[in-house]
């Protein structure tokens, strides 16, 4: 063999190991990229073609007039009454006064409020009662359980002290259209029903003002 066909030999023999190295570099960095973790920041794009997620549907927010009028319980209709009457009475004028002469049944017809009058010259004790009704019956009445009248005579009478029943007609319990103020002195023991005639005489017609006591007259209004 010449000279020139031992150097060819030698350079087809390079060429060929060299392209060996070169393919067994690129599958060894290749093989390394798909072991490695993908960094957190890395993007990967989807497969699929990306869709936009819709977006959320505004809420639209009701109105207090849209809501349906569900009748309260009525507990919570008195204590909302209650509430209205106690914040009527200015502190200024009125504290809350329970040391009553409870019998055991005197107990069980406790009323809503006993309040203490006093002025520079007077302290005067007196018991409220609270009555709300959304409405007069179909004939003008109102009518209150003579249980419930003979039950505030006997507390009247055993705690020797007037007492004095507020009606709210109408409105909302927590805003009455009407207020009306009774001595229970004047609701007669036999008649248990309360016509609007029999009690326009003791509307109180500045319904967002404070109550009122007279001590001398013993007038609540």
């Amino acid at each position: 063999m010449n000279i020139v066909g031992i150097l060819l030999a030698i350079i087809t023999v390079g060429t060929l190991l060299y392209a060996a190295f070169v393919l067994l570099k690129e599958r060894y960095t290749s093989a390394r990229q798909e072991a490695a973790p993908t960094p957190p920041n890395q993007f990967n794009p989807p497969v699929l073609p990306f869709v936009a997620p819709k977006p959320k549907e505004a809420i639209t927010p009701v109105l207090t007039s849209e809501i349906p009028n569900i009748a309260q319980p009525k507990e919570l209709t008195a204590m909302s009454f209650e509430d209205y009457v106690s914040a009527r009475f200015d502190e200024k004028y009125f504290s809350v006064d329970n040391t009553d002469n409870l019998t055991d049944f005197a107990l069980t017809v406790r009323p809503d409020f006993t309040f203490m009058y006093h002025d520079s010259f007077h302290s005067i004790r007196f018991a409220v009662e609270c009555k709300y009704r959304p409405a007069f019956s179909k004939d003008n009445t109102l009518v209150i359980s003579k249980e419930q009248l003979d039950s505030y005579r006997f507390y009247q009478q055993e705690n020797k002290i007037p007492d004095y029943i507020i009606l709210g007609v109408g409105g909302a319990a927590d805003a009455p259209e009407r207020i009306y103020i009774l001595p229970l002195k004047d609701i007669s023991p036999a008649d248990n029903v309360l016509t609007t005639s029999f009690l326009s005489k003791y509307r109180k017609f500045s319904i967002g003002s404070n109550f009122f006591f007279h001590p001398e007259l013993m007038v609540l209004r």
